[in-house]
């Protein structure tokens, strides 16, 4: 699931709808599937503060705004990390580090691509995905309700 992530999260698809779908093809829980996601969610935050840290020399007055947009998006990834870890087994933590470590490195590599994709391509084909994905999950799930 953290590849999931790590490659959804930037593209112009669903990144909550994949991540639904596999955590449900992997039968977790509601309260796992949202601890998961918040693992998962802090690995792309750290690949995107480190892929444009070298952005960062920007005009003053901008700097008061963008810091205080970082600082509040850590505090709240904290803040739901640490709350969620009292509800983590040990046992489900090594699995929960895994997805954050793949989402970190799959998200680090998406971004590079992808900017370099935008940069000379339309986003058409991400129009056409989503049609066809979005087709394929009506299907599924009108034969879900009929059985």
């Amino acid at each position: 699931m953290g590849i999931v992530k790590g490659v959804t999260e930037f593209l112009p698809i669903s990144s909550p709808g994949h991540v639904i779908i596999i955590g449900g093809l992997l039968h977790f829980t509601a309260v796992i599937a949202s601890i998961f996601d918040i693992f998962v969610h802090s690995g792309v935050l750290i690949a995107l503060i480190l892929y444009f840290a070298r952005d960062q020399i920007t005009p003053l007055p901008q700097v008061r705004e963008e810091s205080s947009a970082r600082r509040l998006l850590l505090a709240a990834s904290g803040y739901d990390f640490l709350h969620s870890l009292n509800t983590v087994t040990a046992s489900a933590m090594p699995a929960f580090a895994v997805g954050a470590i793949a989402s970190f490195r799959v998200a680090l590599l998406v971004i590079h691509y992808f900017l370099s994709y935008v940069s000379s391509h339309t986003l058409r084909l991400f129009a056409w995905y989503r049609l066809l994905v979005g087709a394929v999950m009506l299907v599924v799930y009108a034969h879900v309700l009929s059985v």
